[in-house]
């Protein structure tokens, strides 16, 4: 990928400010493509390469992880729960699901790449628990089997479980 788009998407989740500690994390998930096996995961695809045009970036290759995360802690902020004081919290959203991947703990200092590969492939593959432990979006009361629910209807239980939604 193209250096200006890379600065320009860790702007949107403020890495300058962590560049040094998560660098590795970083580039995995940008060597990483994002798949999908549930039905309208393939939004969540769009969401991410839909920054490509954004930021003017020629790049052309399948959706990373990395873009798919950012994109959907984008729209998370511009359609669900943006600040009524137009503060953009992209950056709170994106290291939510950082936080509840389980990779937050993997920078540079103590970054594995075992680990974060199989911890990534666990959620791509959806072999994570039923209430989504192991994925983006982990449920204290989940209706359903979160293998089997498209990605935004679990970020908006998630949503609902976590944050006062108006």
């Amino acid at each position: 990928m193209e250096d200006l788009y890379l600065e320009q998407l860790y702007d949107l989740i403020k890495l300058d400010e962590q560049l040094l500690d998560y660098g590795l994390l970083m580039e995995y998930l940008t060597e990483t493509e994002f798949v999908w096996f549930v039905a309208n995961d393939d939004n969540r695809a769009r969401d991410g390469e839909a920054l490509r045009e954004k930021y003017g970036s020629y790049y052309r290759g399948p959706c990373t992880v990395l873009e798919m995360l950012i994109g959907l802690a984008s729209r998370v902020e511009e359609n669900i729960m943006g600040d009524p004081n137009d503060v953009d919290h992209t950056d709170f959203w994106f290291w939510a699901m950082i936080n509840n991947l389980g990779l937050d703990r993997y920078d540079n200092r103590n970054f594995k790449y075992d680990s974060v590969d199989f911890i990534v492939k666990r959620w791509l593959e959806r072999k994570y628990r039923a209430d989504g432990t192991g994925g983006l979006f982990p449920l204290k009361y989940p209706v359903e089997n979160q293998k089997d629910v498209e990605i935004w209807f679990q970020m908006c239980e998630w949503l609902n479980e976590n944050y006062e939604i108006e």
